[in-house]
């Protein structure tokens, strides 16, 4: 819109006063009149007339100069941390971790990276497993199946002497029994260990090894299994 803006006072005979706007076309007897008139020069001068009782006129463009905003994206969630698959730990680096952990005498979180690594779980299901399902008369299993909470389906795992004998001494302390969850939280309002401190129990045992946690995760556990070495007095 190419008009101005005019803005009227009118005195009427109760004595109030009356502020109208009207749209116009430019005035050819002012064409070099300075045209952007800020607004809150206009606001001044409107409000400094309407009690006078006499009549005021301003006008003012349309197109008055208004500041451009600049935009300032945010920084992007990822900017400096490592994306994508996380690396699986090599043997080496799963021996120090577990020699670590014995050290510190963490049995929970010695039982808990030993079922990981064998089982090959989602964090949901890991944190999730119950006595029963991975012991039976007093004894741990040599095999467990559970039901994937992901897909619905089960799934069975291979449990290693060593891991087995993590979950003994771990339920020996904590004395479980059938039908509870192999690793309870110690708040009352949580049944089981949550996914998230079960990831911060694998930063801080990566961490312990001297390695980059940012390049370990929860799923580094998963794919650890297939780097495991191999025993060579196996019959063939």
């Amino acid at each position: 819109m190419s008009g101005k803006v005019r803005w009227f006072d009118r005195g009427f005979a109760n004595g109030r006063n009356r502020r109208c706007l009207a749209i116009g076309a430019p005035r050819a007897d002012r064409p070099h009149a300075r045209r952007n008139l800020s607004f809150g020069k206009l606001a001044c001068r409107l409000i400094g007339g309407a009690g006078s009782g006499t009549v005021g006129i301003e006008e003012a463009t349309m197109h008055t100069a208004i500041p451009l905003t600049v935009s300032c994206k945010p920084a992007p969630w990822n900017k400096g941390r490592l994306t994508g698959q996380k690396r699986p730990l090599k043997p080496k680096d799963v021996w120090a971790i577990r020699v670590r952990l014995q050290l510190q005498g963490r049995k929970r979180d010695l039982a808990l990276f030993n079922l990981a690594i064998d089982s090959k779980l989602r964090g949901c299901d890991l944190v999730r497993l119950q006595v029963d399902d991975v012991c039976a008369g007093g004894r741990v299993r040599d095999r467990g199946t559970v039901i994937q909470k992901k897909t619905g389906r089960p799934v069975q795992f291979e449990i290693m002497e060593q891991t087995r004998a993590s979950i003994h001494d771990w339920l020996s302390k904590v004395e479980l029994r059938n039908g509870r969850y192999l690793f309870p939280s110690r708040f009352r309002a949580q049944p089981h260990l949550s996914t998230r401190q079960y990831g911060r129990i694998v930063h801080a045992s990566v961490e312990s090894a001297g390695l980059d946690s940012s390049a370990y995760g929860t799923h580094s556990m998963r794919r650890t299994k297939k780097h495991r070495p191999v025993s060579r007095d196996r019959g063939g």
